[in-house]
């Protein structure tokens, strides 16, 4: 037990310091809208006020919002305080994360679980972030520890957690509820039909929010409001073959390659041997079980499949990954695997792809260089008394900073997809946002002046004038 606790201890500690160290990022991408405006509208309007204005709307359950206006009502609306309250979340997150390691692995492998967790970029960018998707991942990890070590009424909490906050995390649910009777399947030859029980609360949540929505708005789930209904359209063929190639890409992203590669080749070596263990064939069972279902949801849709949709089953992989360090052949290459894969995964970081080349820049602490070059801009635009009115911004930048670093300024600015180009005499640029084609960014090399530029480690913002 004194093992397994200074594990835990250490990742509480990464937790404390990663959100000392952030408390202050302003809000980023999706989050300006489903945490710091939803936020927003609870904070001004009550946080009874359930049914959210037309142009927040998307379908998805509020209470994200609730829960970060609730602490700025009482601590005060500061971007410190929103971080500090996604705390207990990142703590159990990291608590159950380390349980079900725990279970599948023993004690001698339990540093390198908390070494990859804490290595997974797109996990640790989510955690820096105000975000819901931490929610749903600390939800799965709980409720699969509850479902391990049999601690059953866990699981009504945890997984009303994961769906209060959004359509995906109710479908995470199922996807954890499945995960459930594959183990039992697995593990005690038996379909567990009682463990549907204690799935039950969250199921009925679920339903019985999107019945208050239909009655209050005359629509449920998501889709029906036009500012999102291109997401959810459904896929033809070339659009499924496509999403499955996003989701391969995914996996491999950000550093994640230099870890699948020995992976597939021990899990390869080890099937063929007929060496698996009965947890492995356990953790895999979960793994694939899950996957495939939330798979069967998300590909059949014209969403775009981001890298955060996606952060359990990276998290999951790693804990394979670990579960073979004890094969002869990693015993041969230990000394140089372990370090490559972490350096890999660290590098993932600093993946920057090609303009016009889509990135998912919410799953790496990449991002993070954005604010210093947004700060730039601002500062040209109020010195030169640019009119902000005349100023265009793609996927999120367009938005008032109240609702991203929580600043009141008069910098509403166009959103170009909505406005077109045609109406602006400045565009607000960076990499950050994939709202650009090709063709988009040659027209903007080629008629418009640069009049200002400001990057760091790979990631640009700038400021266009069209030229006269």
């Amino acid at each position: 037990m004194r093992d397994s606790t200074k594990y835990i201890l250490l990742l509480w500690g990464f937790c404390f310091l990663l959100t000392l160290l952030t408390q202050n990022v302003p809000f980023f991408w999706d989050n300006v809208l489903l945490s710091s405006r939803v936020a927003y509208h609870f904070y001004e309007q009550g946080l009874l006020a359930f049914i959210l204005p037309f142009e927040l709307d998307c379908g998805h359950p509020p209470f994200i919002g609730v829960y970060i206006a609730a602490f700025w009502k009482v601590f005060g609306k500061t971007l410190a305080v929103a971080h500090w309250a996604m705390l207990p979340i990142l703590l159990i997150l990291s608590y159950h994360y380390f349980k079900v390691a725990q279970y599948f692995l023993p004690a001698s492998m339990w540093i390198y679980a908390c070494l990859f967790f804490i290595l997974e970029p797109s996990l640790i960018a989510q955690c820096t972030m105000v975000s819901n998707d931490v929610v749903i991942i600390m939800g799965f990890f709980w409720c699969l520890s509850a479902i391990l070590y049999q601690k059953y009424p866990q699981i009504i909490l945890a997984s009303l957690l994961m769906a209060i906050v959004s359509i995906r995390g109710a479908v995470m649910v199922f996807c954890v509820y499945v995960a459930g009777m594959a183990f039992y399947a697995i593990k005690e030859k038996r379909i567990n039909w009682s463990l549907c029980l204690w799935f039950i609360p969250s199921a009925l949540f679920f339903v019985g929010w999107n019945f208050y929505h239909q009655q209050q708005v005359g629509w449920m789930l998501a889709g029906q409001n036009p500012n999102w209904s291109g997401h959810y359209d459904y896929a033809n063929l070339k659009e499924i073959v496509w999403n499955m190639v996003v989701v391969a890409k995914n996996f491999l992203d950000f550093g994640r390659i230099f870890l699948w590669i020995p992976l597939l080749i021990f899990l390869g070596i080890a099937v063929l041997k007929g060496q698996l263990t009965a947890k492995q064939k356990q953790l895999i069972g979960i793994f694939i079980s899950s996957l495939l279902i939330f798979l069967m949801v998300i590909l059949i849709r014209t969403n775009p499949i981001g890298h955060r949709y996606l952060v359990v089953y990276y998290i999951m992989s790693s804990l394979l990954f670990v579960s073979f360090f004890k094969i002869t052949l990693f015993e041969k290459v230990k000394k140089w695997l372990i370090p490559l894969v972490s350096i890999g995964l660290i590098t993932g970081n600093f993946w920057i792809y090609p303009a016009g080349m889509a990135q998912g820049w919410d799953a790496t602490l990449g991002y993070l260089n954005y604010f210093e070059g947004r700060k730039a801009v601002y500062e040209y635009i109020e010195t030169h008394q640019i009119p902000t009115e005349r100023v265009g911004a793609g996927f999120t930048m367009y938005v008032p900073s109240r609702y991203i670093d929580l600043q009141e300024r008069n910098d509403h600015f166009g959103y170009l997809i909505d406005e077109g180009w045609e109406n602006f005499d400045y565009i607000f640029y960076s990499n950050i946002m994939n709202d650009f084609s090709d063709e988009e960014l040659l027209d903007l090399k080629n008629n418009w002046k640069e009049l200002i530029s400001s990057c760091r480690l790979g990631v640009c913002c700038k400021l266009y004038q069209r030229k006269q």
